[in-house]
């Protein structure tokens, strides 16, 4: 986790993410700390302790994607590696249930596997291989294409809104941890809602994860990207089935999952 001092920015709106059509209507506005973020992108899930400090948490509303935000809520985004700028899947066909990659970065055809990932030169990590250490913010990947003060949650933030399920949150109905679904699509995932406001929730989606060029879990299950390194070939991450939710350290830092953009005001 860190917190960055952000400037004024001026930016184009921001278009869909892989698999959206590209409708959207280019304009420009200025946000002050937000970054390229609109007002309504950002959801307050709340005041929350993280590390022994009470932050506001404001979520994006949608993943993110190589340009920015997805377009809508159930849109999967875009399938980073950790620590990597940009993701190497760069468009794919999707069903509510499975995905199939069609379009890759110059250099990284050969997916998401343990020779392309970042910082790896073929016998070790050369950057981050210490337990608990986080992204600084130069590759962090959120902060980066949005930039102000957002990132990527950090293994803390993640634990943090787990653990206020059923206090000032809930994940799912009743804060059961059932997957639902959020529009017409039918497509499957979690939903944090504020207890205060529920009008103030996320909609997380089942988006699995990709490993090499082969995508898994989903519609089954949500794999998010935490900041924070588990192991020198592990990370911590954020994932959530049917019926339960936690923070892991079975994630490798080449697989390619998904984020959802965060940004920590102090209280």
């Amino acid at each position: 986790m860190w917190l960055a001092i952000a400037g004024v920015f001026t930016v184009s709106t921001l278009s869909a993410c892989s698999d959206d059509d590209n409708d959207n209507k280019a304009g420009s506005y200025v946000i002050q700390k937000n970054g390229v973020v609109e007002p309504s992108q950002q959801v307050d899930m709340g005041v929350f302790n993280i590390d022994g400090k009470n932050y506001r948490l404001i979520f994006a509303k949608t993943n993110l994607t190589a340009r920015g935000l997805a377009k809508a809520e159930s849109d999967f985004g875009d399938f980073f590696s950790w620590a990597a700028p940009e993701p190497w899947c760069t468009a794919y066909e999707r069903t509510a249930t499975s995905l199939s990659p069609t379009a890759w970065i110059s250099g990284k055809t050969d997916g998401y596997t343990l020779g392309n990932a970042q910082y790896y030169d073929g016998t070790r990590y050369t950057k981050y291989q210490n337990e608990n250490e986080q992204l600084s913010a130069e590759d962090d990947a959120a902060h980066n294409l949005l930039g102000g003060d957002w990132q990527i949650p950090s293994r803390a933030v993640w634990q943090a809104l787990l653990d206020a399920n059923n206090q000032s949150v809930t994940w799912g109905k009743d804060g059961e941890m059932k997957m639902t679904f959020i529009d017409e699509t039918g497509k499957p995932g979690m939903k944090i809602s504020s207890k205060s406001n529920p009008d103030n929730y996320i909609f997380l989606p089942a988006t699995g994860r990709i490993i090499e060029k082969e995508f898994l879990y989903v519609g089954i299950q949500g794999n998010y990207l935490s900041s924070t390194l588990g192991t020198p070939y592990n990370i911590w991450g954020m994932g959530f089935g049917e019926g339960s939710a936690g923070v892991f350290t079975t994630c490798r830092r080449m697989t390619g999952c998904v984020i959802r953009p965060v940004r920590l005001v102090a209280e």
